[in-house]
């Protein structure tokens, strides 16, 4: 997996999101380079998902597991900062 910056606010294309509760959310993003099909070095991350700051905290991974190509649809659980 190409290794993003810690200090850049990662902000992937959003392809759709479903809220689980006041503070957590499931984002549907474009990856916008080929992965790992387990993206572990995503958590922790910050992201600017359709304006608002977000830490990834998850993801749903792929069944059966599968590398993740640029485009690719990736879902991601993330919670939000800026409440």
């Amino acid at each position: 997996m190409s290794k993003i910056d810690a200090a850049v606010l990662w902000g992937p294309k959003v392809l759709g999101r479903d809220r689980l509760d006041e503070r957590r959310w499931a984002y549907i993003v474009e990856a916008p380079f080929d992965m790992l099909a387990d993206p572990t070095d995503l958590i922790g991350m910050k992201a600017c998902l359709n304006g608002d700051e977000v830490e990834i905290r998850g993801f749903v991974p792929r069944m059966p597991p599968r590398s993740i190509k640029k485009g690719d649809a990736v879902e991601l659980l993330v919670f939000a900062l800026g409440e």
